[in-house]
């Protein structure tokens, strides 16, 4: 096992490390490949695994084209260690709740034309921010709200006191989009 002196600003999930190879900090990962939601994910799938899965510790290695890399989880500092030498990051709590994309006139929208401008805006908030904001970044979550928001669409007409469109159109297929990137 590698001697696993952090530095300061080496990522840390609370009092769990990382050690081996250091690549002088994960946020440095980013710039070599990962996006901001691949290191917000590796950071929510770490902190389930921590919180549901890791006893005391565990210890892995894997190889990579630059050699060896040895992580190594644990719930508790060594006595030569100090809780403020560690980065502490946060992936943000499984309950947090996020936004809908953020898009121009969507009540405008009414051709096939206006739908492909409020798909550009959606993806233009998705690529600025929406990946770390919106409630369903990922394609899984924003599938299964698309179905919920489906099933309780004749409500959301109800609740506006209009009635539920015969055939869909344009407009309802961009309410879809958008309402399927925030609904809970």
């Amino acid at each position: 096992m590698p001697d696993c002196r952090v530095p300061a600003d080496a990522v840390t999930l609370g009092a769990w490390s990382w050690c081996g190879m250091w690549v002088y900090g994960m946020m440095q990962l980013m710039s070599a490949g990962l996006s901001k939601f691949e290191w917000w994910q590796l950071l929510k799938l770490l902190r389930r695994y921590a919180e549901r899965d890791l006893d005391q510790f565990d210890a892995w290695q894997f190889d990579t084209a630059s050699g060896p890399v040895f992580v190594q989880l644990r719930r508790e500092l060594r006595a030569d260690e100090s809780a403020e030498a560690f980065r502490r990051v946060d992936p943000g709590g499984d309950y947090s709740t996020g936004r809908p994309a953020r898009v121009g006139d969507l009540a405008g929208v009414a051709t096939r034309e206006d739908l492909r401008r409020l798909v550009g805006q959606m993806h233009a908030d998705f690529v600025e921010s929406g990946v770390l904001e919106w409630e369903n970044a990922a394609l899984e979550r924003f599938l299964e709200a698309m179905a919920r928001y489906l099933d309780d669409l004749d409500g959301y007409f109800h609740n506006r006191g209009e009635s539920v469109p015969d055939q869909p159109d344009w407009h309802l297929v961009a309410l879809l989009l958008v309402a399927a990137s925030g609904y809970e």
